[in-house]
C-alpha cells in the first residue's frame, strides 16, 4: 500500500462524460482503502475488472502504419457510495490506486482474449510435484494398513482408527521400506504424512477412561476462584458417589435374589502371528461374550463363569446374539427360590442398552411364573470395572505369552481354563429384534431418553 493517500484530483479535460470534478476526498479515500484492503493480487485485479470494462473497438479507420491498432479500449470508473459507477478518465483512476497503466492493460487483456481472469503465480511451494510420486507411495502404503476394531463395537464411522499395539512408526516405515526398497523416502517424511494426514493410533482405545473425571480435575487444577473450585470439586465428588453406588448394588447378597454381570471381551484377531503380512491380512476375529453368575466379592469359578464363544463368519455381535446368550444363561440356571434377578452390564447401546434386550427379558419374565421382577442395572461411563472384566483379564495373561495362535480353538483352551465354554452355534439364536419391534414403541417415541437411564426394573403384574 502506498504511504502517502491520494491527493484531490484535478482534471483538466473538457469531456462532459466523465466526473472526475464530482468527486470528493472522501470518495476517493474510501475506494483508495477498498483496493488496499487486502494485499492479495487477485482481490485487488478483481475491483480492477469490476471498474473497468474493456470494449470491442466497432470501426478502424485506414492507415498507411503497419502497426496493427488496439482491440478494444478501457471504460473506467470509480465506485461512490450506495454502488454508484463514477465515470472518471485514466489519470483519475491511475492516481488514486497509485498503480500504472501496464497493470490495468494486462488484467483486461488478459479476460479480453481468454475469457478467465489473471492467475497468481508468484510464489507457492515449487518443489510440490519433486515430492508428489513419494507422498502417493507413503499414502497408499498407510491405507492398506488395517485396523483393530474397537472393544465395544466395529462402527466403521468412528474418526479414530488403531493399529495393533505390536507396531510404531519406527516398525511401520521398516517395513515400507521392506516392500519399497528404491524408495527415498525419509523416515522423518514418512512421520509427517502418518501424523498429518490419518488419524491412526496405536493399541487399543481407552473406552473405560471417565470423561467427566477427567474433565472435572483439570478444571479444578486450573480453577483459581475458590468458590468456582468448591463447586467443582462438589460436583465430583458427586459423579463418584454415584459411581460407587453402583458397586454397592453389585455387591448386595439377599436369600431371594441371584446377580449376573455379563461384557463382550475385546476382538481376538485370527491369526495372531508375528510375521509383517498379518497386519495386512487380519479381518477374522474371534468373539468372547461372558456371564458371571455372582457379585463381585464371590470368587471366580468355572461353575460360575460362562463364556459364549463364536466367530464373525458365524454371527454378528449384535444385540440378538447377546440377548439370545443371556436368554440361554436364564434358561439353564436353577432358580429355586428365586423371585429377583438382577443383571449388570455396561451401557453398550449396540448390544446391551436397549428395547431388545429389555424386550427379551419382558418374554423371559412371562415364561416364568416363579421370578417376581428382573432389575438390569447399568454403571456410569467410565466406571464400568466388573466380574467379566477380572476373568478377561486371566485370559489375556495368557494369550499375551503365546505369539503364535492360528486357530479358533487355541483361544477356546485359554478361555476353557476360566469359564465354562459355550459355543454360540449350539444354541439358539432367537430375532427378539423383530418380537420387540412389534410390540415395543420405537425408544425415540419414549417419554424418556435409555441413554440417560441407569437403571430398568420389570415387574410381573
Amino acid at each position: 500500500m502506498p504511504k502517502e493517500a491520494p491527493e484531490r484530483i484535478i482534471c483538466t479535460h473538457k469531456s462532459t462524460k466523465l466526473k472526475c470534478s464530482t468527486l470528493t476526498m472522501p470518495d476517493i479515500i474510501k475506494f483508495h482503502r477498498s483496493f488496499y484492503f487486502t494485499s492479495e493480487k487477485s482481490v485487488q485485479d478483481a475491483l480492477i475488472l469490476k471498474c473497468c470494462k474493456a470494449k470491442k473497438v466497432k470501426r478502424r479507420r485506414s492507415t498507411k502504419n503497419e502497426r496493427w491498432g488496439r482491440d478494444f479500449n478501457i471504460k473506467y470508473h470509480i465506485i461512490r457510495e450506495r454502488h454508484e459507477f463514477v465515470p472518471v478518465c485514466q489519470k483519475a483512476f491511475l492516481k488514486i490506486l497509485g498503480i500504472t497503466k501496464y497493470r490495468v492493460q494486462y488484467v483486461l487483456k488478459h479476460l479480453f482474449y481468454t475469457g478467465e481472469i489473471v492467475k497468481e503465480r508468484r510464489g507457492g511451494n515449487r518443489k510440490i510435484n519433486k515430492y508428489k510420486d513419494q507422498k502417493k507411495s507413503v499414502r497408499q502404503y498407510i491405507m492398506k494398513l488395517k485396523c483393530i476394531e474397537s472393544h465395544y463395537c466395529r462402527s466403521a464411522t468412528q474418526e479414530r482408527k488403531y493399529l495393533s499395539s505390536d507396531l510404531n512408526i519406527n516398525k511401520l516405515y521398516n517395513m515400507f521400506k521392506d516392500e519399497n526398497p528404491q524408495s527415498p523416502v525419509k523416515q522423518s517424511y514418512f512421520r509427517h504424512i502418518f501424523n498429518r494426514e490419518f488419524n491412526l493410533g496405536f493399541g487399543n482405545p481407552k473406552t473405560d477412561v471417565c470423561s467427566t473425571c477427567i474433565e472435572l480435575n483439570e478444571k479444578i487444577k486450573a480453577e483459581k476462584d475458590p468458590a468456582k473450585k468448591n463447586e467443582l470439586m462438589t460436583s465430583l465428588r458427586v459423579h463418584k458417589l454415584r459411581a460407587k453406588a453402583f458397586f454397592k448394588m453389585m455387591q448386595e447378597k439377599k436369600d431371594n435374589m441371584i446377580t449376573f454381570s455379563f461384557d463382550c471381551q475385546k476382538n481376538s484377531p485370527l491369526p495372531r502371528i508375528p510375521d509383517q503380512s498379518a497386519y495386512y491380512s487380519r479381518q477374522f476375529y474371534l468373539y468372547n461374550f461372558t456371564i458371571v453368575q455372582g457379585t463381585s466379592k464371590d470368587k471366580l469359578n468355572k461353575d460360575t463363569t460362562f463364556a459364549y464363544i463364536w466367530t464373525e463368519n458365524e454371527f454378528g455381535k449384535t444385540a440378538n446374539q447377546i440377548s439370545s446368550a443371556v436368554y440361554d444363561r436364564l434358561n439353564k440356571t436353577n432358580l429355586t427360590g428365586i423371585t429377583v434377578i438382577r443383571l449388570f452390564a455396561d451401557g453398550c447401546g449396540g448390544q446391551n442398552k436397549n428395547s431388545i434386550m429389555l424386550g427379551m427379558l419382558s418374554k423371559w419374565l412371562l415364561d416364568h411364573t416363579t421370578v417376581k421382577s428382573i432389575e438390569i442395572i447399568f454403571p456410569v461411563t467410565g466406571h464400568s470395572f466388573m466380574p467379566p472384566d477380572r476373568v478377561f483379564g486371566n485370559i489375556e495373561k495368557v494369550i499375551k505369552k503365546q505369539e503364535v495362535i492360528i486357530q479358533p480353538e487355541e483361544y477356546c483352551n485359554v478361555i476353557s481354563r476360566n469359564a465354562t465354554v459355550t459355543y454360540l452355534r449350539d444354541i439358539e439364536i432367537f430375532d427378539f429384534k423383530s418380537a420387540t419391534q412389534k410390540v415395543f414403541k420405537p425408544t425415540a417415541k419414549w417419554p424418556f431418553k435409555i441413554t440417560q437411564c441407569k437403571r430398568f426394573i420389570i415387574k410381573r403384574t
